[in-house]
């Protein structure tokens, strides 16, 4: 094994949270063999129809991607490949999973959902190292998880949303510095904010899929003694 410079693992489950759990298991037995920080996931994704079982509405595979390559990220994986570019168009089985994973359609090379997540997340998280003690929080804000990956190049990604989508949670999102933006994930299109910033991340409604679940934002700021926070309303 000294030869070995990583060890590759495909955790396909129906949701974010649940690859996320079975990367960590997964990644405690390697830990004890030294491979705990060389992770490759070579495979991750989910197909839009079929009958796998670990299916995902394309509607909802924004967060679904988004949500995914966060956590995953956050866990330490050193490179997360996804599965995959093209599904299999006109030409696909409806029935058969594997021809529906992609997130372009491979007859007009249109985008699906999810495209424009994934995108945001490969342009954003490369090369920023997780801050886990950030951003600093103050009020009820323990349901809300948030993920600041910080650049050396003074260039910032944070990512927030719910884990408890019974309630409302309005927050105040302190981001110092400038050219603060806001990114829809279904969309891939940014919205220029200011340094300081009132955001609610709504509930979960019956039957509703409300993409205010989840926000993403990416900054500049080259003075660390100016840390972005999030504090409740």
């Amino acid at each position: 094994m000294k030869q070995v410079n990583a060890v590759a693992y495909h955790p396909y489950t129906p949701n974010a949270r649940g690859s996320y759990e079975i990367y960590n298991e997964f990644k405690e037995v390697v830990s004890s063999y030294g491979f705990g920080n060389k992770i490759w996931i070579t495979e991750i994704g989910y197909p839009m129809q079929g009958s796998y079982g670990t299916e995902v509405a394309e509607e909802k595979m924004p967060l679904e991607v988004l949500k995914t390559i966060t956590l995953l990220a956050a866990g330490g994986a050193q490179r997360i490949f996804w599965y995959e570019l093209f599904d299999h168009g006109s030409g696909g089985n409806p029935s058969d999973s594997e021809h529906w994973f992609g997130l372009l359609n491979r007859d007009d090379f249109s985008k699906k959902g999810g495209a424009d997540a994934y995108q945001l997340c490969a342009l954003n998280f490369p090369g920023r190292t997780l801050r886990t003690a950030l951003p600093e929080r103050s009020g009820e804000t323990g349901d809300v998880a948030a993920y600041y990956f910080e650049g050396s190049d003074g260039k910032h990604t944070l990512v927030i949303w719910s884990n408890r989508l019974s309630r409302l949670h309005a927050l105040t999102v302190t981001l110092p510095g400038s050219n603060q933006m806001e990114w829809n994930i279904r969309t891939g299109i940014a919205a220029s904010i200011g340094e300081r910033s009132q955001w609610t991340l709504q509930k979960e409604a019956a039957g509703e899929l409300d993409f205010t679940q989840l926000r993403f934002f990416t900054w500049e700021n080259t003075d660390r003694s100016k840390p972005p926070r999030i504090s409740a309303n």
